[in-house]
């Protein structure tokens, strides 16, 4: 089945032909074998939710060291 070279290029344009790779050699945590991207996650971005409704903006890690987000200290 052909496909034409537009619907080819858009295919492209959305989902890119670079392949991003895990770590080579996995990383210990916990007493766990992980892999790690650094790429998935930006720490600097600048993120908004809402609590109790109150808008709150603060950085991706701003947000995971508040006290009220921190589910993944009890790791």
């Amino acid at each position: 089945m052909a496909t034409s070279n537009t619907t080819q290029s858009e295919a492209i344009k959305y989902f890119g032909q670079k392949q991003k790779y895990w770590s080579k050699d996995p990383i210990e945590c916990n007493g766990n074998q992980v892999y790690q991207r650094n790429d998935l996650f930006d720490p600097n971005l600048m993120t908004t939710w809402i609590v109790q409704g109150k808008t709150i903006k603060r950085t991706n890690l701003e947000r995971m060291a508040s006290t009220t987000w921190s589910w993944w200290k009890s790791n």
